[in-house]
């Protein structure tokens, strides 16, 4: 599979920001734990402001949850994109990738140093197959869920994976 280089945006916890290379995610192909499976896919339906505002209100833990549960359900992951992909720093300055499991929950991020950026889209399987590997090969680690107020959760990259194929194995 071809994969096309972007640059990235990469803010720290100071507001401070550099270029990066990443790697654009952009095909569709079903992989879990190193096996293609056909998985049947909920339809998507609207998210309403009640839904939003209690999932919001959930600690980070449970939005983790929810998370794996939506993703391995919907088959689609969300990050926020401006010329590059918005990232985010732990406080030890371990690179993030924020994720979320919608666009109305990625939409709600894109402000402050995110502002201009659009959610964008891409498959569970690019995420398996090419996002997570590089980011694992790059020491960066997954945000899971960020809200506005509040910091995802930041798992590593085999128990993220570790805890989709276990969701996954429900379908």
């Amino acid at each position: 599979m071809e994969t096309e280089n972007k640059s990235v945006l990469f803010f720290s916890n100071t507001q401070t920001c550099r270029i990066v290379t990443y790697i654009d995610c952009s095909t569709s192909t079903m992989i879990s734990a190193g096996k293609t499976k056909s998985v049947q896919r909920t339809k998507r339906h609207e998210i309403n402001q009640k839904q939003i505002s209690s999932v919001r209100a959930l600690p980070p833990e449970k939005r983790y949850e929810h998370f794996v549960k939506v993703v391995a359900d919907w088959q689609e992951v969300w990050g926020l994109y401006n010329d590059g992909w918005a990232l985010a720093a732990t406080d030890t300055d371990i690179t993030v990738f924020p994720m979320w499991p919608t666009k109305e929950y990625a939409a709600l991020c894109a402000e402050r140093e995110w502002a201009g950026c659009n959610p964008e889209k891409f498959s569970l399987d690019d995420m398996l197959s090419e996002l997570l590997p590089k980011l694992k090969r790059d020491g960066f680690v997954p945000g899971i869920f960020y809200t506005p107020t509040d910091n995802g959760v930041t798992p590593s990259i085999d128990q993220f994976v570790s805890d989709l194929s276990e969701e996954l194995k429900k379908y």
